[in-house]
């Protein structure tokens, strides 16, 4: 989770302002010591956070798209349940969610304690997202633990959060954290006396973690999601969420799968069990691994997420706060996946694969089951194939607009074609808009019978497209029908499912869903889905292009010291910024090439007069002046029209683009000199007095236009005396 600056709400990802200031640390005078003797220091085992003020230097940071202002220090005594000062959390009307964490910058040990409690309150009858431990913001912490939907009402109320296992905690910055959403009715909570205590009345661990199979690499590190603890407290259960950390793993076979703590890694092929303690508490649960060469599983969720997958939120919107496992609300009251989508926001992310990609060319599906708190829900978007940061999109699949209701329901995203997902990271991703709560289980590949899946109807958008030789086209618009269960379902995919074939293979060629042009003429594009033709086509036009030169233009003769190169072997050149400036007009494009070893910009697109194409060296400006530069030599060659043209800009006194610029043009036509003339190379060499009203002493910019011969090769650009 991040955060953001008090008072600064379109900012992101930056941490809150101090909310106080951090101790002062005294800093004692120099002396002779041994420092081998030292002993390291300690963290303080400091058990309050707040107690009319916050202790022991903690900074508060609210999660990214929480409401960044809801948090404030009440100091009015009526408030507090003790003493003189609350903390008070607001969400007022048309702000749905407030959540953030307070931490220390220094360490602490809360090795000492077995719960964090607080006294809490609000302004109404309330259910509390959630609240807990370890969430470090700057200081990440392996021991994060949470009690969700935390009930409230306008009497204070004591919440005890137990630590399942406190002795590895000596090192903690997240102290205290909390989540809360308002439901479209303001709403005010207050926290007072929050601290770490060590209770009696806390007892009857009974910690669980999934029983699954998995596999796993060779090497390969994986985690445990899922884990939780209930535990008695004054005679009433409370169910901690937490991460896997707190539990001790053991393996049956150690030359299989090492299980150092709470690491498992695997360590040769085969097949060996995990099982766990926390502390000298048997876990319900045991994981069956089996490590291997590469992984085929497919198990997205079932009860929690599988081995090696990670979910990664997308970039805007309620997504950090929106996806959370709620331990009973899954078919036949297993564990689930739950959106929550406050109104006004939309969510989304994905599921992705940590640990290499997954082989799913076994499958031809991917299968959950959905339900929602509404009788009338519709899921946006969901699929597979966005893997985040690890890739894997060119396989992107997608349904759109799935309807849902409060009842469980199997939904089927087929896959066109699953010869190519030999190493897909991205295994699930949703995106969502309407207001309300949904549920996601039993997410995993399958194979279906033809029974179940079959008759593929696979469309592309026709187009028609133009290029020139060496141009590409994207194919749009690729998408399969498929019948699950007798009713049609529409799959959005990227175009590389398809394979395609060209009419001309010499015109051009498409592979992944990219046409690329390769000579003259024309052709046309089709696809096929496995034996199944794609209903559309590409037709694609080619412009050959012009001949180049068949000789290189005329070496230069003037000394280099007489000289200020642009371009030219012959020379030392100035540095270019760009041979195409972004505010060229017309489709102009322009290449390196070489003719018989000597280096030319080649210039395509000069069919219209209009059309011009600018070439900037402002970073390294030409004062031709001072120089003493007389000249400046282009030398030009064309395969057609008439006209050609180009001008001089020089950026003033201050070298920079303003109100002092001077500019000048010169044309090349039947009546300069020399004359324009087609398939042969023309030397220009104009005095710059025929360039009148410029200056030339930041010389910055030379623009070509007024052309009409399609094609232009340019070389020996200079100045000289």
């Amino acid at each position: 989770m991040k955060a953001n600056e008090v008072g600064r709400r379109p900012l992101r990802m930056v941490l809150l302002a101090l909310v106080v200031a951090l101790t002062q640390l005294a800093v004692p005078g120099c002396s002779e010591r041994d420092l081998d003797t030292l002993q390291p220091a300690t963290a303080p085992a400091d058990p309050i956070v707040f107690a009319d003020t916050f202790e022991g230097g903690l900074d508060f940071a609210a999660f990214e798209f929480s409401y960044y202002d809801a948090m404030t220090v009440d100091d009015v005594a009526t408030d507090a349940y003790a003493g003189q000062g609350s903390i008070k959390v607001t969400l007022p009307d048309g702000e749905e969610w407030a959540g953030g964490s307070f931490y220390t910058r220094g360490p602490r040990d809360l090795s000492s304690f077995n719960a964090l409690t607080f006294y809490a309150r609000a302004s109404r009858s309330y259910t509390m997202d959630s609240a807990g431990f370890g969430i470090g913001i700057n200081y990440p912490s392996d021991y994060q633990s949470e009690v969700q939907g935390i009930a409230l009402s306008t009497e204070w109320t004591r919440i005890v959060i137990p630590i399942p296992n406190s002795s590895r905690m000596t090192e903690e910055h997240g102290m205290f954290w909390f989540s809360a959403t308002s439901g479209g009715v303001p709403v005010t909570i207050w926290f007072d006396e929050v601290k770490f205590a060590n209770l009696s009345s806390i007892s009857d661990p009974r910690p669980v973690m999934p029983t699954r199979s998995l596999q796993a690499l060779v090497d390969g590190r994986f985690s445990v999601p899922g884990t939780r603890t209930t535990f008695t407290v004054g005679g009433v259960d409370i169910l901690v969420n937490h991460t896997a950390n707190h539990f001790d793993y053991f393996s049956s076979d150690a030359s299989v799968v090492k299980a150092d703590q709470n690491v498992i890694t695997g360590v040769s092929l085969g097949e060996a069990t995990v099982t766990a303690k926390l502390r000298n508490v048997d876990v319900q649960g045991v994981i069956t691994a089996r490590v291997v060469s590469s992984i085929t599983y497919p198990d997205v969720f079932i009860d929690a997420l599988d081995t090696g997958l990670d979910y990664g939120s997308f970039g805007d919107g309620q997504y950090l706060q929106a996806l959370s496992v709620d331990p009973t609300g899954g078919v036949d009251d297993s564990p689930a996946l739950q959106i929550t989508v406050p109104a006004g926001q939309f969510a989304g992310g994905a599921i992705f694969s940590t640990i290499g990609g997954r082989d799913l060319s076994g499958f031809n599906a991917l299968v959950f089951d959905a339900r929602s708190d509404q009788a009338s829900y519709t899921l946006a978007a969901v699929g597979y194939g966005i893997g985040m940061a690890f890739g894997g999109t060119d396989n992107q699949v997608e349904i759109d607009n799935v309807a849902l209701s409060t009842d469980w329901r199997q939904v089927v995203v087929p896959i066109p074609d699953a010869a190519g997902l030999l190493a897909e990271s991205g295994v699930f991703w949703y995106s969502t808009g309407q207001t309300g709560n949904l549920w996601i289980d039993n997410i995993e590949f399958a194979t279906l019978d033809a029974s179940t899946l079959n008759d593929p109807r696979p469309v592309m958008t026709s187009a028609t497209v133009n290029l020139d030789v060496g141009g590409t086209a994207t194919i749009a618009g690729t998408a399969t029908t498929f019948s699950v269960n007798g009713a049609d379902v529409v799959v959005a995919h990227k175009p590389g499912y398809f394979t395609y074939a060209s009419s001309n293979t010499d015109v051009a060629v498409a592979s992944a869903g990219v046409v690329t042009a390769v000579g003259g003429g024309t052709a046309t594009i089709t696809a096929t889905l496995g034996d199944t033709p794609v209903a559309g086509q590409i037709n694609v036009t080619v412009t050959a292009p012009p001949v180049p030169p068949s000789t290189p233009a005329p070496t230069p003769t003037v000394d280099a010291a007489d000289v200020i190169s642009i371009f030219s072997d012959a020379y030392d050149d100035i540095t270019v910024d760009t041979w195409r400036a972004t505010w060229t007009f017309g489709g102009i494009a322009v290449t390196d090439a070489q003719i018989a070893g000597d280096n030319v910009k080649a210039y395509t697109g000069f069919s219209n007069p209009a059309f011009y194409c600018g070439i900037e060296f402002t970073n390294d400006l030409i004062d031709a002046a001072a120089a003493g530069m007389t000249h400046f030599h282009m030398d030009i060659y064309v395969t057609g029209g008439s006209q050609f043209g180009f001008k001089l800009v020089d950026f003033g006194a201050n070298g920079v683009f303003g109100a002092d610029d001077t500019e000048a043009q010169w044309n090349l036509n039947s009546g300069s000199e020399p004359p324009y003339a087609v398939n042969q190379w023309v030397s220009l060499d104009i005095p710059l007095t025929d360039f009148a009203g410029m200056n030339f002493g930041h010389i910055a910019q030379i623009v070509l236009n007024r052309a009409n011969g399609g094609s232009v090769w340019l070389d020996n650009l200079y100045f000289h005396r």
